[in-house]
């Protein structure tokens, strides 16, 4: 049975909430590649799994953020889906930004738990592991 639609490419906030320096948006599922480059056009043609890009993500022609992407191939990530990581300036005004640029692109807000579940669901990690 499955609980989430695994064909959705959602993403979220990844890092705890408040004041830090530096917030990770997780993009995750079979559309997370055109979504972010959607958002991120400085990405090369050609990407390398666990490799860290730098440039200005933007949303309609407006600069947003200055950002470093991470890129992990399928099969190379946590949940086994391919996987983009975008680092932003932390808070909460840039920090929602860029994650609501990111839904205008086509991914939809992750429900609590999609991430370990994928992760789960691909094998990636047990029952345990995932509780």
């Amino acid at each position: 049975m499955k609980l989430y639609n695994s064909d959705d490419t959602i993403c979220a906030i990844a890092t705890a909430p408040g004041v830090g320096g530096i917030s990770v948006i997780r993009v995750c599922g079979t559309k997370a590649e055109s979504i972010t480059r959607n958002v991120c056009e400085f990405l090369p043609a050609e990407l390398e799994s666990h490799k860290v890009y730098y440039g200005f993500l933007s949303y309609e022609n407006i600069d947003i953020d200055e950002v470093l992407v991470t890129y992990f191939a399928n099969g190379k990530s946590f949940t086994g889906n391919s996987v983009f990581e975008i680092s932003c300036h932390g808070g909460h005004f840039v920090t929602q930004k860029v994650l609501n640029s990111i839904i205008k692109s086509g991914a939809r807000l992750a429900h609590r738990g999609e991430f370990s579940y994928r992760a789960f669901a691909n094998g990636r990690i047990d029952l345990i592991q995932a509780e």
